[in-house]
């Protein structure tokens, strides 16, 4: 082996490119902030609900999942978006996620929805 001085990159894999594009297509520094909407007259199955807990929310991201109870779904979706628009700081949040007791979701489903929104 020859003698020598060896270092890696300070600059970093982020800053050499990549992240840049990869942050502009996900667009995650933009605000998120999402409530989801969850109805459920009477129970979730377990394996559902154990999707929901796996979803990845970007950091730094405001996240509040609202469940609802006992209501047909659609008076649920009603009265829930009708108290979002009643409160003053949910109201100026920018989207609303819903699932119900029958949707399971991949872990990335969040991110993915906000890659393609925009």
């Amino acid at each position: 082996m020859q003698p020598g001085i060896y270092i890696i990159d300070p600059s970093g894999i982020h800053n050499a490119g990549k992240a840049v594009k990869r942050l502009e297509s996900q667009g995650l520094y933009r605000d998120l902030s999402t409530v989801g909407i969850i109805p459920a007259f009477d129970s979730i199955p377990v394996r559902v609900v154990q999707t929901w807990m796996n979803l990845i929310h970007p950091m730094n991201q405001k996240w509040l999942p609202i469940f609802v109870s006992g209501m047909e779904v659609g008076e649920a979706y009603e009265r829930t978006v009708e108290m979002i628009l009643a409160n003053p700081d949910l109201k100026k949040w920018k989207y609303i996620f819903t699932m119900e007791h029958d949707n399971m979701m991949p872990p990335d489903a969040l991110l993915k929805l906000y890659e393609a929104i925009e």
